[in-house]
């Protein structure tokens, strides 16, 4: 399980049992000061790049799965015009579903970094997640 899933099931037993203990209705809010265990964790450097070094580990073999279904299915695609239409729409929705998986979990090193609650600390877990997972296809499709 990710470090930001974790830490949020944390802090929602962390605040349930604030709000039992001050007898609070679970609906009403807490003091809006209150800071995820997850952003207390990230202020640690070593913290932060070890998570961010896992994050990176897991989704560059995702990607690069991915990735080569989807240069396997370029390779794929009907060179021949005798080809119907249809078979070749059906190729091409396959790679931008594959395409579009590529950018779901890229994209999804963001949403765990919003929990961080630091302008500074997403920025840098970004940094060190996404950007390199980025400059990585890149260099696999020598894109320069």
């Amino acid at each position: 399980m990710f470090a930001s899933e974790t830490a949020k099931q944390f802090d929602a037993k962390l605040l349930s049992g604030i709000t039992r203990i001050q007898d609070l209705p679970p609906t009403e809010s807490l003091d809006p000061a209150f800071i995820s265990s997850l952003h207390v964790l990230s202020m640690k450097e070593s913290f932060l790049t070890t998570w961010a070094s896992s994050e990176l580990r897991i989704a560059d073999t995702q990607v690069t799965i991915l990735l080569d279904k989807a240069l396997a299915r370029l390779s794929e695609q009907p060179q021949d015009l005798s080809i119907s239409q249809e078979t070749a729409l059906l190729t091409d929705r396959g790679l931008e579903y594959i395409c579009q998986e590529i950018v779901d979990y890229i994209g999804s090193e963001s949403q765990k970094a919003r929990a961080l609650e630091s302008e500074e600390r997403t920025s840098t877990f970004l940094k060190l997640t996404e950007l390199s997972l980025l400059q990585a296809i890149r260099s696999r499709l020598k894109i320069k």
